[in-house]
């Protein structure tokens, strides 16, 4: 038990006795609900596994030394040195290491929400208050998608991390605890872009914060008076700032062409009137068969946009200067509906709107633009606070605030929840490699036809990274891609290795000698096709019969193969560019005859099994 302070009356060491153990149980309600996250995160996570640009991440990290020229390597206009040097650590640690990937994403989400906890508490102080912002942020699933893409973890996690030790430090520094607070508030922001170039927009947020709650007067007042009062933050941030910029834009190229002004328009309904209220309520309940887009009901939609109304007038009515926070969220909003709109409604169509990865930040800014709304911020000259008298006056309890909180956010952990089962059940491409990785175990090393592994596994916007000679370097094992070979096998969808059969192209009409079809001797032999082949790179089986082992030459198109034959009867499988009619099969060896009875050309597909 507490003793009672010297110098206090009795009623005032009973009330700080009391303000302490609010302090307390706040604190460990905050700990409560952060671990409680971590522990869902950590289910979701572990039973994840990479996707897409993941394997392509893991393939670069593979094939390129650790250095500078390495990690600052945009990716898909991500200019990413934290991520790519996880990456690297990742894929030396073994083949397709995904717990090594989780562990590391569970360690970061970690990070950021104490990070939450702190900016919380630092702007607001150790009360019941802060723990409704922190319950909205730790179980909405508008950060869901962007976790269980590992890439996108890469970018957004940290990020997050950024942002609310960012806001944190530099409100430390506008009550004037000192540079290094500003110092720290940079270091936040440093954190945000080794991952992703957006973490550029927690400095308007910071600045903002700066203008609207640290300073006073009209507009220009305030924004004079805050360069006056801040100017060492602002010069020590310039330069920096400016030559990160420079370099982004010298080293990355984005999206040229505009979208419609109607796909704009449907992109940012999408974005903000469909997405983002869903969310913000508990949402979306439902999602469709791309990665993290939101299906919420209509009807669903509706009752968001009314409780968020809800929300906002009641904080007007009943707090002075609530607005503030409301047009700090509503202008991050704003700005990240044009970054979609430039840079990848043209591309992706109207949809992209409904992904969360494009809105994950936001979550941090909802659950600031909370705390703004409703409490006010310690040490500012100019914070929400209480209408006397308020415009409003019967005042929501706060057992409906409790209740409200919980519903939405175990609606939001439902929604969570449905998205990792969902994601898991068609994250097909764990299930592909994972076959592969058996099949290579049992067979050891097969030749094989290089073909482009299914789409869900691996996008063909992603060529030539979507190629089994790519993809099955990340594993153990080894797969062989000649040009030419006597016993082929092809990758099936499911990821077994299967017998090649040739499909979709031309043939040889059958040979003019009965019994042996196509007769072939030292002086080589052409033999016609029954119609032309396109200019692309085929497989020839070539079926024979040969009296000895011998080598031999094959023609067609572009390519000439040295290759071999075999005494007896087998098949010849040849890898073939350009457009050709004919196949010249010549330099066997003297005394050496092939009877070639089938001449098939196409595309390599998946036959039986394997023996």
């Amino acid at each position: 038990m507490r003793e009672v302070r010297p110098g206090l009356s009795r009623r005032a060491a009973l009330s700080a006795l009391l303000t302490d153990r609010e302090h307390d149980l706040t604190l460990g309600a905050a700990a409560t609900l952060v671990l409680a996250q971590v522990g869902l995160t950590a289910w979701a996570l572990f039973t994840n596994w990479f996707y897409y640009d993941d394997l392509s991440l893991l393939l670069d990290a593979q094939e390129a030394g650790f250095g500078a020229d390495y990690l600052l390597e945009p990716w898909n206009v991500h200019l990413m040195p934290f991520g790519r040097a996880l990456v690297w650590v990742v894929a030396a640690t073994g083949p397709l290491n995904w717990t090594a990937a989780a562990s590391a994403t569970l360690v970061v989400q970690l990070l950021a929400n104490l990070a939450a906890v702190w900016m919380l508490v630092t702007l607001f102080g150790r009360r019941w208050g802060i723990l409704v912002p922190l319950t909205l942020y730790l179980s909405t699933s508008m950060t869901v998608p962007a976790l269980m893409w590992w890439t996108a973890s890469l970018n957004q996690l940290t990020m997050q991390l950024g942002f609310f030790a960012a806001v944190a430090a530099a409100v430390r520094y506008f009550r004037g605890d000192g540079l290094r607070w500003a110092v720290a508030a940079y270091a936040g922001v440093a954190v945000g872009l080794v991952s992703d170039v957006k973490a550029l927009l927690i400095v308007p947020v910071v600045a903002f914060l700066a203008v609207a709650y640290f300073s006073s007067g009209g507009i220009v007042r305030r924004l004079v008076g805050t360069v006056r009062r801040y100017w060492p933050a602002v010069v020590m941030g310039a330069v920096p700032g400016l030559g990160y910029a420079a370099y982004y834009a010298s080293h990355t190229s984005g999206q040229t062409e505009l979208p419609s002004v109607v796909d704009a328009l449907e992109a940012v309904d999408n974005m903000l009137g469909t997405a983002f209220p869903a969310a913000v309520a508990g949402g979306p309940w439902r999602w469709t068969q791309k990665v993290g887009v939101a299906a919420p009901p209509d009807w669903a939609v509706h009752l968001s946009w009314i409780l968020i109304v809800l929300v906002i007038v009641y904080s007007v009515l009943r707090r002075r200067r609530a607005g503030r926070a409301w047009a700090l969220l509503a202008g991050y909003l704003a700005v990240l509906a044009g970054l979609v709109v430039t840079n990848r409604v043209a591309a992706f169509g109207a949809d992209i709107g409904l992904e969360y990865r494009y809105l994950t930040d936001a979550a941090c800014v909802v659950a600031l633009t909370l705390g703004l709304a409703f409490l006010p911020v310690e040490g500012a000259l100019e914070s929400s606070e209480p209408r006397d008298p308020p415009l409003l006056t019967r005042a929501v309890p706060a057992t409906a605030v409790v209740v409200v909180t919980a519903l939405v956010a175990v609606s939001g952990t439902v929604s969570t929840v449905r998205y990792v089962n969902w994601w898991r059940d068609h994250n097909v491409g764990a299930s592909f490699m994972e076959t592969l990785a058996s099949e290579l175990e049992h067979h050891g090393v097969v030749d094989a036809a290089d073909t482009p592994v299914p789409d869900p596994v691996m996008s063909g916007l992603l060529d030539p990274d979507n190629r089994v000679s790519r993809l099955s370097r990340l594993l153990p094992g080894e797969l062989s891609f000649p040009e030419w070979s006597p016993a082929l096998a092809v990758v099936a969808e499911d990821g077994t290795l299967r017998e090649v059969e040739i499909d979709g192209g031309t043939a040889a009409a059958p040979g003019p000698i009965e019994g042996c079809g196509w007769q072939v001797d030292e002086d080589g032999l052409t033999i016609p096709l029954t119609n032309q082949t396109l200019d692309w790179t085929w497989w020839v089986r070539i079926g024979y019969l040969a009296n000895a082992d011998s080598p031999v030459t094959v023609e067609a198109g572009t390519s000439t193969v040295d290759a071999e034959v075999m005494a007896g009867l087998h098949d010849l499988y040849v890898k073939i560019s350009g457009s050709f009619d004919s196949l010249r099969i010549d330099g066997l060896d003297p005394g050496v005859v092939m009877c070639v009875d089938a001449v098939e050309v196409g595309d390599p597909k998946p036959g039986g099994e394997l023996p």
